[in-house]
């Protein structure tokens, strides 16, 4: 809501009293020897609350007791939004379920060390994210006004600006790997630390298409979207299972890669077509 009016600084601010009781609360019972994974949870939750209630406060000019009908309300989204829910789903589907059957054909241990590894690059899809949260609104209120020569001046300088962070951290990690885990993990996972080059390049390959993504949210154009994402998924039950049997965890970071290289092949072509028919 404060992302979309612009209110950049009251949603930074927000977000950051939600992560400063977290983390206050995590280093408070790891201290005492209380932290673990249900009182991680209680502490992401607390974090949650306490930056709720300013928030409805920043946000109270924007609450009304006067309703649209909802029949209108619903028509006008579900043209735009059963594409995305269906997107959405999908990429949950093609990313999040690799490690379901990673731990069903391999080992846990398996899904543990692929964990492990993608702990390392996370960093990068949260700022894909803050990044996504942050442009979708410019972008699309650039499209409505110039057309879609604005919306890929915006995409250039979303490449720009997002690139120089993610590739330089992608960078560091794929030339450390060996000491980053053994700081974060010990010797628990060394012996998966080559995985690290997969598990980059596919979080290179999202960076790749997802400013493309967005501007497709922007146009109200989401059905390249979903289809690149279900493309994704027949890859997954498919050449990605092949490739978990073959080479166990190892083939589920190629899988995640294959289909992150099918979502921007798909989202490309349908961009270059949509510049082809202004």
């Amino acid at each position: 809501m404060m992302y979309t009016r612009g209110q950049v600084f009251n949603a930074t601010m927000n977000t950051l009293l939600a992560n400063v009781v977290r983390i206050g609360l995590m280093i408070w019972w790891a201290s005492q020897a209380r932290l673990d994974g249900v009182t991680g949870l209680y502490a992401i939750a607390l974090g949650s609350f306490v930056a709720l209630v300013p928030g409805l406060w920043q946000t109270r000019a924007y609450w009304s007791r006067h309703f649209t009908s909802l029949r209108q309300t619903w028509m006008q989204n579900w043209g735009f939004g059963r594409w995305m829910l269906g997107s959405m789903i999908a990429n949950w589907v093609s990313i999040e379920f690799y490690p379901i059957l990673t731990a069903g054909m391999v080992s846990f241990a398996a899904t543990g060390a692929y964990r492990a590894l993608q702990n390392l690059v996370a960093p990068v899809q949260l700022l894909l994210r803050a990044t996504d949260t942050f442009l979708t609104p410019r972008a699309a209120r650039a499209y409505s006004l110039n057309g879609q020569p604005a919306l890929a001046r915006l995409v250039r300088r979303s490449y720009l600006v997002t690139g120089i962070p993610i590739l330089g951290f992608l960078s560091i990690i794929i030339l450390f790997p060996e000491p980053i885990l053994q700081l974060l993990y010990g010797e628990t996972y060394l012996e998966y630390s080559q995985g690290i080059y997969l598990m980059a390049a596919f979080y290179a390959l999202m960076y790749a298409y997802w400013p493309l993504q967005t501007a497709f949210k922007a146009a109200r154009i989401s059905r390249p979207i979903f289809i690149a994402n279900l493309a994704a998924i027949l890859a997954m039950f498919t050449v990605g299972i092949w490739m978990i049997q073959r080479w166990g965890v190892y083939g589920t970071m190629a899988g995640q890669a294959l289909n992150a290289l099918i979502v921007l092949g798909v989202l490309w072509t349908a961009w270059q077509g949509m510049r082809s028919e202004r």
